[in-house]
């Protein structure tokens, strides 16, 4: 009997909690609060981003987005540059300690899934190949989604 999509969103949501129970333990050493390492994560992703463009990215207020840079440059994790055609703009940029705590932090979740690899009772290629499967239909989904909105919105 093929799984139901209620079935199958259970399971998700369980697969995702122990997944977050098992980072948190390995990330408990790091303690950089969540939306302070997604904001780290972005401004490595995208360096030199400003404040408003952090802000949008997000989908976070302003002020808060600000706090929390202020915090992270005082940890020494972030950089404020001026613009060289503006120097009003302020560009947000990763150090070396972010790099370095990146790198470590890297370390420790392969170190995890290496873990979690030797549990699972078969091949790691069959989880890969899982993973692949899931992420192009995740893709085709998302693209479905989206011609039908733009569908609607042409109606």
């Amino acid at each position: 009997m093929p799984a139901t999509p209620v079935e199958i969103a259970v399971l998700w949501r369980h697969v995702n909690r122990e997944m977050r129970a098992l980072l948190h333990r390995v990330g408990k050493e790091y303690e950089l609060p969540l939306f302070s390492f997604m904001l780290l994560r972005q401004i490595k992703e995208e360096p030199g981003i400003t404040l408003s463009e952090l802000a949008r990215s997000v989908g976070a207020a302003k002020s808060h987005i600000s706090t929390t840079i202020e915090q992270l440059v005082r940890e020494g994790y972030v950089e404020k540059r001026s613009d060289p055609s503006d120097q009003r703009i302020l560009r947000l940029h990763v150090t070396e300690a972010a790099r370095r705590y990146f790198a470590d932090l890297g370390d420790r979740a392969q170190g995890l899934w290496a873990i979690v690899l030797e549990e699972y009772d078969g091949p790691s290629e069959e989880v890969a190949r899982f993973l692949r499967s899931l992420l192009a239909a995740l893709e085709r989904a998302n693209a479905r989604l989206e011609r039908e909105a733009v569908e609607v919105q042409g109606r």
